[in-house]
């Protein structure tokens, strides 16, 4: 089965301890996203060369990699912001609820049977982070176990004051090569479409026509392809309806 980045969400009761932590992250988002607006910067390097040291001071009790995710979300927020801005939607980014992607250093997730443990840690050297246990269900269980057997790998889990998603990412599937050594041909005059024709190319590639009416014309009666050495091996057509159609060869 073909599968992209599929993502899981797991629900939990708000506590205490989770709402003080994300307090903190959005108001260093929030900082953040009106100095990149106010300076009209995107960029991460930016915000993070006059942001981190200040939010490092005023914020020393949280691990370094809480001041790099929150810049890093808020980053993606103003990007998102630019993106309405030019479809006319020009109000200023206001954080509702907060949320943040965390980086790799931040948790730690673990399945074991029926039972999924995440763990976040709030400093460097956290000796009570908080814990989360969650019972997936049989489709969450399956690509749980194929995670564990890795078919695929784990992302960055996205934190709300009630919510955990976790990504896994699947590889892409392989792209189709054609084989063999085929070279198609012209067609007859008066044919309409797109004409694709399979070329020597070490890929097995395919060459494209970009138009068709005028290259059957002139090979009436002699409907050989110059390419293929005047052997005919076949004509195969794509038409303005999308459906790709085989001709009979001369």
């Amino acid at each position: 089965m073909a599968m992209g980045v599929v993502c899981l969400r797991f629900k939990f009761r708000p506590t205490r301890e989770m709402e003080e932590v994300l307090r903190k992250v959005k108001v260093m988002e929030q900082r953040a996203v009106n100095w990149l607006v106010a300076n009209k910067k995107t960029s991460l390097n930016s915000v993070h060369h006059t942001l981190y040291f200040p939010l490092r001071q005023q914020f020393p009790e949280l691990h370094s990699h809480w001041v790099t995710s929150a810049l890093k979300t808020a980053t993606s927020i103003v990007h998102a912001f630019n993106k309405r801005k030019r479809k006319g939607q020009v109000k200023r980014p206001r954080l509702k609820k907060p949320f943040v992607t965390l980086s790799p250093h931040l948790f730690k997730v673990s399945f074991e049977g029926k039972w999924l443990k995440v763990t976040i840690f709030k400093s460097a050297n956290d000796l009570e982070p908080i814990v989360r246990w969650f019972k997936p269900h049989h489709k969450y269980r399956r690509l749980l176990d194929r995670w564990k057997a890795g078919e695929c790998t784990l992302g960055q889990i996205t934190l709300t004051e009630s919510s955990v998603s976790i990504p896994l990412k699947f590889p892409d599937p392989p792209t189709y090569q054609p084989s063999g050594d085929r070279r198609g041909c012209v067609l007859p005059a008066g044919s309409q479409g797109t004409m694709w024709r399979r070329s020597t190319l070490p890929a097995g590639g395919v060459e494209k026509f970009p138009s068709l009416s005028w290259l059957g014309q002139g090979f009436v009666g002699n409907p050989c392809c110059p390419s293929s050495g005047g052997m005919v091996m076949g004509f195969a057509v794509r038409h303005h309806d999308g459906k790709l159609r085989s001709l009979s060869t001369a």
